[in-house]
């Protein structure tokens, strides 16, 4: 049988059931007819987990061109996010199941040419490494074999540069080679990981005919890594020939996609108001926990959204004690008399009748995972369970690449442009609220030192600890593009007014995040040193 780059619907209809989105279809041309772009620009929440199975169609497409060695044998999907790696893990089991089980058609054509590939045996091996797991070493008993792993960035990038947590030091160079050839590392949201990114980008370098002698490059035999970032915020050091989509005009064809739009141009206004002390008579949740009026205010909002109807309502801030501070005040209220049995407050408001939930990337991983599994069946993008009292998740940074919930309310504390797409990527993600519901956005942010964003009054921004100047420099940003305090966030505008900043302004809104030490040549003829370890021995940590 055949097999064209076309005919990658459909091989993804006959194994998910349904057909991919426009800009799958013309990344998978893309990729058979040119090599993977360098980077990937999309909105959150517009399937990028799909390109390991654009992935592994190359490969198989690959197979039998004459000439060349087919794509990369070996797909890691790396995000710093444990939730994500197991979600993506899930999904690549889901294709390798497919594959082994496909007695005709399309599927079966892949799967016979993956196994050609590998020898005979398994189609696909599918592993997942991070921490609190066992580990899974199938996909390095042979090179030939193709595979997808998804990782951490931890668990990968130690296995690239020789010092692997978990494999022996017998084992670390096999793992650095399979790693750093004939392999496609495709990282999620790069913005999380920029020192990986760095590093994987200077190792591909070195692994390439620059560096290689050339006797070996002439031989044909060499594929050093293929790196992709995957993000909603691409770094603007990448050219605009090497990403996907190349040009404007191909970007809106892609977003005009009739089952993409939802996702892009569903309504999302959202109120900026400054955080304050909510007043006595507004005041439900009973002895106030803290002083810090951005706690007391996101508190007294999550309370009132609940009242209002709203069933899957998110706080988002940027602290671990803010969060802990805001769930314990609200838990204090939902499980006092007055919640439970439905009677008004003192001040002749209804007691709020819901259930908070905290999640942080401090709790332990069995304790994240359980509260994921207990919150999945309601919250999940696509579930139609409805909770049966409105669920207030106070959460951090770690929902923002985490699990795939969606929620019709969202309370937010300002934070940098990046930080902030990813979040309002929650809300109401997949554009499709049941009957006439609407969503509810609140940014709220604490009043900015500096009056402008012009630069003679950036040097006042206030230094923010985890964002730097991008916090205020943002709020001051979404400010100027406000009506009366309304600012409309839908995906598609949002990143219309993004791709209109020059440069400079651009950086200004990304959060600040510290660059990997310049990786010499020196630093790998110590790195591939693994038994014994030289003396010094590189700490890969700062690389990562």
């Amino acid at each position: 049988m055949e097999l064209t780059a076309q005919q990658f619907d459909d091989f993804f209809k006959a194994v998910y059931g349904y057909p991919p989105f426009r800009w799958q279809s013309l990344l998978a041309q893309r990729v058979a007819a040119e090599g993977w772009p360098e980077g990937i620009d999309l909105p959150t929440a517009s399937g990028k987990t799909a390109c390991l199975d654009i992935a592994v169609f190359t490969l198989a497409l690959s197979a039998k061109q004459k000439g060349g060695l087919p794509r990369p044998r070996r797909m890691f999907f790396v995000v710093d996010r444990r939730i994500v790696v197991d979600e993506a893990a899930q999904r690549a089991k889901t294709l390798r199941e497919k594959l082994q089980g496909a007695k005709s058609g399309i599927v079966k054509e892949v799967a016979d040419r993956l196994r050609r590939l590998a020898g005979g045996g398994e189609p696909l091996v599918v592993a997942r490494m991070r921490g609190g797991t066992l580990r899974d070493d199938r996909w390095v008993d042979s090179p030939a074999q193709p595979a997808i792993i998804t990782s951490t960035v931890d668990q990968v990038g130690s296995r690239l540069l020789f010092r692997g947590y978990g494999p022996g030091e017998l084992s670390q160079s096999i793992h650095a080679g399979l790693v750093a050839y004939d392999s496609l590392i495709l990282l999620d949201e790069a913005h999380c990981a920029v020192p990986f990114m760095q590093t994987a980008q200077a190792v591909r370098r070195y692994a390439g005919s620059e560096w290689i002698e050339p006797a070996i490059v002439e031989q044909g035999f060499l594929r050093p890594m293929e790196f992709v970032v995957l993000s909603a915020t691409l770094p603007p050091e990448i050219p605009q020939k090497a990403r996907f989509p190349r040009s404007e005009q191909e970007r809106s064809h892609i977003l005009d996609d009739e089952a993409l739009r939802p996702r892009v141009e569903t309504p999302k206004q959202a109120e900026l108001a400054v955080a304050k002390k909510p007043g006595k008579r507004e005041w439900v949740l009973g002895p106030q926990i803290s002083d810090d009026p951005l706690v007391l205010d996101l508190a007294q909002r999550a309370a009132d959204l609940a009242n209002k109807g709203y069933k899957r309502i998110a706080v988002m801030v940027n602290r671990v004690a803010s969060a802990w501070l805001v769930c314990r005040q609200l838990q204090q209220a939902l499980n006092g008399e007055d919640a439970e049995n439905g009677r008004s407050s003192e001040h002749g408001r209804p007691a709020v009748r819901a259930d908070a939930v905290l999640m942080t990337g401090r709790m332990r991983p069995i304790d994240r995972d359980r509260l994921v599994e207990q919150c999945s069946p309601v919250l999940e993008a696509g579930s139609g369970a409805q909770p049966e009292r409105p669920i207030i998740m106070v959460t951090t940074q770690c929902l923002e690449v985490g699990a795939d919930f969606s929620f019709d309310a969202l309370l937010t504390e300002c934070a940098s442009l990046d930080a902030l797409r990813q979040r309002f990527g929650r809300l109401n993600r997949l554009g499709k609220l049941e009957g006439d519901k609407t969503t509810s956005a609140i940014l709220i942010g604490r009043k900015p030192k500096a009056t402008s964003l012009q630069k003679d009054q950036r040097k006042t921004l206030a230094d923010d600890p985890i964002y730097g100047k991008a916090l205020e420099a943002t709020w001051l940003w979404l400010h100027g593009h406000a009506t009366d305090g309304l600012l409309d966030f839908t995906t598609r505008h949002i990143d219309q007014l993004v791709r209109a900043l020059p440069k400079d302004d651009k950086r200004l809104l990304l959060a600040p995040s510290p660059d990997a030490p310049v990786m010499l040549p020196t630093h790998l003829d110590f790195l591939c040193q693994t038994a014994p370890r030289p003396a010094p021995d590189p700490d890969v940590a700062l690389f990562l």
